[in-house]
């Protein structure tokens, strides 16, 4: 896979920021990630899309399976989707990088868009899954914001809070040397911001994941999913 060109700091070469601006440079580095980035080898990057996308992809085959299985079940789907993915959030933090790295094959394959959007839309002509509910799967699939992935963001934030999730994630499971940790301002006040972030983050999520319970149980209360 290609990556972006380094310079004798051994970040990417910017082009926004003067070669000189390290800390600006390092901090930009830290908090955007990108698949081109340097200074991950092409192993480890797909390991962290593994670790990633794992708890999204499981909420949405698991809400499918669950819809499909749903007269047999004693939850309803959308509560089983959430337990699933919390599960999944909770694996792939457990997980070292061998085991992630032979969910390879099996992420490559289910996360593929037009096999998603093929077992959708089986499921609605089929099943008669409600519009509303698939677009809301097809928002949760291509986004983090599901119960396992906030419970992994802040295993890997948690313990680097000045780097954006993924680049934590690469940290804890292979504890790799980034070239732009060294330029980053690692003053007490730096300190104190990145800790509030980290504050600010988790509380969004348990906000987001009290909302999403909430908004669960009147959901079932007056529909069958």
């Amino acid at each position: 896979m290609p990556s972006y060109k380094t310079d004798s700091t051994g970040m990417a070469v910017s082009q926004t920021f003067k070669a000189e601006a390290t800390e600006v440079r390092a901090h930009a580095e830290a908090q955007v990630y990108s698949l081109l980035n340097p200074y991950l080898t092409d192993q480890q990057k797909a390991v962290v899309e593994v670790w990633f996308q794992m708890p999204g992809l499981i909420f949405f085959y698991g809400f499918i399976a669950a819809y499909w299985l749903k007269p047999h079940l004693l939850t309803r789907p959308v509560f089983a989707a959430i337990y699933l993915s919390l599960a999944a959030g909770i694996a792939v933090t457990k997980l070292g990088p061998k085991a992630l790295h032979r969910l390879i094959p099996f992420t490559s394959v289910v996360q593929l868009l037009p096999l998603a959007l093929g077992v959708l839309l089986l499921t609605v002509f089929t099943k008669g899954l409600p519009w509303g509910s698939a677009l809301g799967l097809l928002a949760v699939l291509l986004s983090p914001l599901n119960p396992g992935a906030m419970y992994a963001s802040a295993w890997a934030v948690g313990r680097y809070p000045v780097m954006i999730n993924k680049y934590a994630a690469a940290k804890r499971l292979f504890g790799v040397v980034l070239p732009f940790e060294k330029y980053l301002d690692d003053s007490e006040r730096a300190r104190n911001e990145a800790k509030a972030r980290i504050m600010g983050t988790k509380i969004f999520g348990l906000i987001q994941v009290i909302i999403l319970v909430l908004a669960t149980i009147k959901w079932s209360l007056s529909s069958s999913i």
